[in-house]
């Protein structure tokens, strides 16, 4: 009977933790400056968007201006696509990364490494990479199924 309630407990606790092939959706706290990215389905990717960088925090209205179309210079930086990954295996994201700080975008890699932790690096070229790992700033939302 008591190795049955502590597979119970076991049972119970696993079903409250995503699983690590789970999409990332949710809010992040990155590694840089403790900035928020809130990490959302868009189709059959995951997209990211700045919601509490510092220079937005401070500077609410702060503009995309390093964006190489002047088009897209005027636009508030809270409203900028700054990622758009695709799951290629279980725990693993590829994609594209955007850097407002110089208006370049790189080649991406997220990486999971349990349900509160991953990795994200982004690429010039082959080895010229540069990585984080984010913190998940809210509790991980389980997914129905």
């Amino acid at each position: 009977m008591f190795a049955s309630l502590i597979a119970s407990a076991v049972l119970a606790v696993g079903a409250s933790t995503p699983p690590m092939g789970a999409p990332p959706v949710g809010i992040w706290r990155t590694g840089d400056d403790d900035s928020q990215v809130r990490i959302a389905p868009c189709g059959r990717d995951v997209c990211g968007y700045p919601i509490t960088p510092t220079p937005t925090a401070q500077e609410p209205e702060r503009r995309d201006i390093h964006n190489p179309d002047p088009s897209l210079r005027g636009r508030p930086m809270r409203l900028v696509q700054i990622f758009k990954l695709a799951q290629v295996s279980e725990g693993f994201w590829r994609g594209w990364i955007y850097s407002p700080r110089n208006g370049k975008m790189y080649h991406a890699r997220l990486e999971m490494q349990g349900p509160e932790k991953m990795k994200l690096t982004g690429c010039l070229v082959g080895p010229l990479c540069e990585s984080q790992t984010w913190i998940r700033a809210e509790p991980a939302v389980q997914t129905p199924g």
